[in-house]
């Protein structure tokens, strides 16, 4: 498991290509247009915290992702409420073993 700043800088620096991606329900999803907050939660990571109009708000290894902007294998980026409702993604289900990777 990386730690938060790692995940982030994956994230950042793989947008838009080759792109970072995690697994929800066991879906291959791109994450795009992250921010993060640094400091410690109490969930394991990978962990839906909020999901809100703007963002979805995923636990870390030491923060928060706030991912703005996501695209499930095979369809189109969109918002993260518009994703969120599209994947039935609620808060307290995870993303598989909190791993992003890129390609």
């Amino acid at each position: 498991m990386r730690p938060a700043r790692e995940v982030y800088n994956l994230i950042r620096g793989s947008n838009p290509a080759p792109g970072a991606h995690a697994m929800l329900y066991a879906t291959k999803v791109r994450i795009f247009d992250a921010r993060m907050t640094l400091g410690e939660t109490t969930v394991p990571p990978g962990t839906i915290l909020a999901s809100e109009n703007d963002r979805i708000d995923i636990a870390l290894d030491g923060g928060v992702l706030h991912a703005h902007r996501l695209q499930r294998e095979g369809g189109k980026k969109l918002p993260a409420a518009e994703f969120a409702a599209e994947m039935g993604a609620v808060v307290g289900d995870g993303f598989e073993d909190g791993v992003v990777e890129a390609g």
